[in-house]
């Protein structure tokens, strides 16, 4: 435990202190310790609305485990309230009105943080009266590589493991038709370093997407550097697809 920190759990080494190895001095023996984190940070993000009139309204759970709910807490001791930390939240998406909130165990650090958003998205990206544009991630999403050097000479640290999932359902009006969903990606990296998978599915007037990126280990070497590069161009590429909606004839 870490008195100095009000957001760690129990057993969760922070980030800070996770650099090897840790002196453990017991009242016989003193020894070093491997310092390996036990947990991740990990986003699960789940997106349910219904389109209608050029107008999406519906809800967005975020849930937030391991070290990322810790960052998240942070943030929040940081605002100056809870409707400072969801508005300084919702300023960073486009379009996006939030009429109502829920925020469940802010100040239990054992407990998974959740925020229940009710969310309304005027449809602006228009190709004509009808038809019209639509990026599936309305939220999070990685806009940039972190990776953009040619080669790599130190080792990648990520801190910790890492793992984003979101998954969205989507009902738009049946007059409408998606003209081509993107393709199917699934990449694995090596040494079971973790693995990226992208998929959308359309029935009827129904659209899923599940998107997950899993990071299992907090290091890698510079030989698998040009491994994590490929992933992170798969992954934003995949999550700038826009959707282009044409009105049935």
């Amino acid at each position: 435990l870490d008195a100095t920190d009000d957001f760690h759990p129990f057993g969760l080494i922070p980030l800070r202190c996770l650099n090897g190895k840790g002196r453990v001095l017991g009242e016989k023996e003193s020894y070093w310790f491997d310092l390996k984190p036990t947990d991740r940070a990990k986003t699960i993000t789940f997106i349910n609305l219904v389109l209608n009139n050029h107008v999406a309204k519906g809800t967005i759970h975020f849930t937030y485990l391991g070290y990322e709910a810790v960052s998240q807490r942070r943030k929040l001791g940081s605002s100056g309230s809870l409707n400072d930390y969801i508005n300084d939240m919702v300023g960073q998406w486009r379009g996006i009105d939030v009429k109502g909130y829920t925020i469940e165990n802010v100040d239990d650090p054992k407990k998974q943080l959740v925020i229940k958003l009710e969310v309304e998205e005027e449809i602006s990206d228009k190709l004509n009266d009808h038809d019209f544009l639509l990026n599936a991630f309305l939220v999070e999403q990685w806009k940039r590589n972190p990776f953009r050097s040619s080669e790599r000479l130190y080792p990648v640290d990520f801190g910790s493991p890492l793992e984003e999932v979101t998954i969205l359902n989507l009902e738009y009006p049946s007059d409408y038709e998606i003209d081509e969903l993107p393709n199917k990606v699934g990449l694995v990296l090596p040494q079971n370093g973790g693995r990226y998978i992208f998929e959308m599915k359309n029935v009827g007037n129904k659209l899923s997407m599940n998107n997950s990126l899993l990071i299992t280990r907090p290091i890698f070497t510079s030989h698998e550097y040009h491994y994590l590069k490929e992933l992170f161009n798969n992954v934003i590429a995949a999550e700038q697809t826009q959707l282009v909606f044409k009105k049935k004839k």
